[in-house]
């Protein structure tokens, strides 16, 4: 059983404390602390609650497009607000670009 690998000086050392050692010729050594992507930063998704009978978003792009559509498909809401209010009781699918969420009023 093998728990425990370092590569050092052109050979692979195997085992608890080197016990096996293989040699391979042709070993280089590269550090990847360096290498990544710069300058991008991960999307959250935005938040969707029910307060007060009201669809409140949070966390969505500034000027994104919020789409509310009602259980049978009819877009009942399209606009840039984060607060979304005067939609009858029921269920509801939030959609924001590719994020969507469902939710009951």
């Amino acid at each position: 059983r093998v728990n425990h690998i370092v590569a050092k000086g052109g050979q692979i050392l195997l085992g608890q404390k080197g016990q096996s050692r293989v040699a391979f010729p042709n070993i280089e050594e590269t550090d990847f602390s360096t290498v990544g992507i710069d300058g991008v930063t991960a999307q959250s998704e935005p938040i969707v609650t029910v307060r007060g009978g009201k669809i409140v978003l949070e966390g969505a792009p500034t000027a994104s497009v919020i789409e509310v559509f009602s259980a049978d498909g009819r877009c009942a809401y399209r606009g840039t607000g984060t607060v979304i209010e005067g939609l009858p009781q029921g269920a509801y699918v939030v959609r924001v670009g590719k994020f969507s969420q469902k939710l009951m009023l």
